[in-house]
């Protein structure tokens, strides 16, 4: 935000990396170039935290594509459908480097299949359904930042990828469709022996209720209040009135 909101300063700005390491801010701009770090707005929106983001840095400097995508990320509220389809091809790249899928769909299936079904879930890219929502959440942080020097941006999160439950609380749209067939959810089950740990419990992870296969039978995994219903929608109908690791999701 502070290098892209360089030319509202009169005077000349620097940044003390270090002790003996000063930056100045213009001389950084020259170097790396101007679209490159109107870019990080989005690019940081996406992936989150910049510890241990060399890899997804560098994926967006090797492609034209990627750089237009982020660089077109948080101008405006809505997203264009070749943005998002941009989006998900580098995301099958952090995934899979190399991998010729664009799609994230296919490329779960791939990786599912080339595991032959044992692969950790987080080590699957996220569904098509919940890679748009995240994309929607990191376009509307995109844009917030953009605007960080303007007194009042009267943008709503709703319909950006957070939905509103009760009375005036956020909750994020996770998901709009079920994760997997019916028949095959109420198969699925967590190794819990006790109580369900967040941190450790396939269900809980995955933001889905305890099943009848569940090895624990009490640990009140309910996934709170909500019904299916607010588990699998989001809703439309907002007026006008934010995620970490490579899998950021």
């Amino acid at each position: 935000m502070f290098v892209n909101a360089i030319e509202k300063f009169p005077s000349k700005i620097y940044l003390k990396r270090s002790k003996s390491k000063i930056l100045e801010i213009p001389k950084l701009i020259s170097a790396v170039g101007k679209n490159l770090t109107i870019a990080l707005f989005g690019l940081h929106a996406l992936i989150g935290c910049d510890s241990g983001k060399v890899n997804p840095f560098n994926v967006v400097l090797k492609s034209e594509k990627f750089m237009a995508a982020f660089l077109k990320l948080g101008q405006e509220l809505n997203v264009d459908n070749d943005v998002f389809e941009a989006l998900q091809e580098y995301t099958c790249q952090l995934y899979s480097k190399g991998t010729k899928s664009s799609g994230v769909n296919q490329l779960r299936y791939d990786l599912f299949r080339s595991k032959e079904g044992k692969i950790n879930s987080s080590q699957l890219p996220p569904s098509e359904d919940t890679l748009r929502l995240h994309t929607l959440r990191a376009n509307y942080q995109a844009h917030l930042w953009r605007h960080c020097l303007e007194q009042i941006v009267e943008v709503s999160p709703l319909n950006n990828g957070w939905i509103q439950r009760g009375e005036g609380a956020l909750s994020i749209a996770w998901m709009t469709l079920q994760p997997a067939l019916e028949t095959i959810l109420k198969y699925l089950n967590c190794k819990c022996r006790k109580d369900c740990i967040p941190e450790k419990c396939e269900c809980i992870i995955s933001r889905m209720k305890y099943t009848d296969m569940c090895h624990s039978f009490s640990c009140g995994n309910d996934m709170g209040d909500a019904d299916e219903a607010d588990i699998f929608s989001f809703d439309d109908d907002g007026d006008d009135d934010y995620d970490s690791d490579a899998n950021f999701y």
